[in-house]
């Protein structure tokens, strides 16, 4: 094709056709500035493509992980409510001498009081579009804001308060009243392979044996624990408010959920 050009070109200069000459080669000019033009913008559509299906490839990804952490939220939830209601129970037996029916249902429901329940929230794909600076690709600052939200934010400073008041609070106590047989007996019922992730207290899967004289014992030590009650309450409470917590998170995901699918190309 050039060679074409050129000859039609040598042509005109041999016949004496100049004006001719500068018209046909102003407009191979235009010709050849049109053609970078479009070599231009089919690259910018090509460029636009691929990233729209990047950003699409992170908003599947980003989606799939806030699902789990919606499931994640949703057990957690119950297993914070069981610590809180346990905390209850006791409260009621201590405060209100309410009857102990079961040996072992009330020393399990004491321990468990002094566990948590932290989700850590699936954030790989968040990271990778942080340190990639691929964030950019969703070019939408509602969307942006709303992610990092989202991924950035204030609740671990929360989850310190509550491992405070109950792991660090409360649970020592229940180690101190509670004899050494009984707490090795829950160790190996939980160290089993066949876990129970439950997030309701089997009472048949722990093999632990409390006597009337072990409650008897477990219950004096509590009288003479000056603190308990005020651990106790403040244990329960913090449960109270990790459900709030998880609520909130539960709830952030799903809307966060859904504007990434109405947000998706």
């Amino acid at each position: 094709m050039i060679k074409i050009f050129r000859k039609i070109r040598q042509n005109l200069l041999l016949e004496g056709k100049t004006g001719r000459y500068f018209k046909y080669a102003l407009g191979e000019i235009v010709l050849v500035m049109i053609g970078i033009l479009l070599a231009l913008q089919v690259n910018n559509w090509n460029e636009l493509r691929k990233s729209k299906q990047a950003k699409n490839v992170y908003i599947d990804r980003l989606i799939n992980e806030l699902k789990a952490d919606t499931t994640a939220f949703s057990f957690h939830i119950k297993n914070v409510k069981s610590n809180a209601n346990d905390g209850k129970y006791i409260m009621s037996i201590i405060n209100e001498n309410k009857p102990i029916v079961n040996n072992k249902e009330f020393v399990l429901r004491l321990q468990n009081i002094g566990r948590v329940s932290i989700p850590r929230k699936a954030n790989n794909s968040f990271l990778d579009l942080q340190s990639s600076g691929n964030l950019k690709l969703f070019n939408n600052d509602f969307v942006v804001n709303a992610v990092r939200s989202y991924y950035v934010t204030e609740v671990d400073f929360w989850y310190e308060r509550y491992i405070e008041r109950t792991t660090e609070g409360f649970l020592p106590i229940v180690t101190e009243v509670l004899p050494f047989k009984i707490g090795e007996e829950i160790i190996k019922s939980e160290m089993k392979e066949n876990s129970n992730l439950s997030p309701s207290l089997n009472l048949e899967y722990y093999k632990v044996s409390v006597s009337n004289e072990d409650l008897e014992l477990i219950l004096e030590k509590i009288r003479k624990q000056r603190d308990f009650n005020f651990h106790l309450k403040n244990a329960t409470r913090a449960h109270l408010l990790q459900i709030r917590f998880l609520r909130e998170s539960y709830n952030q995901a799903s809307d966060l959920i859904k504007l990434l699918k109405n947000y998706k190309e």
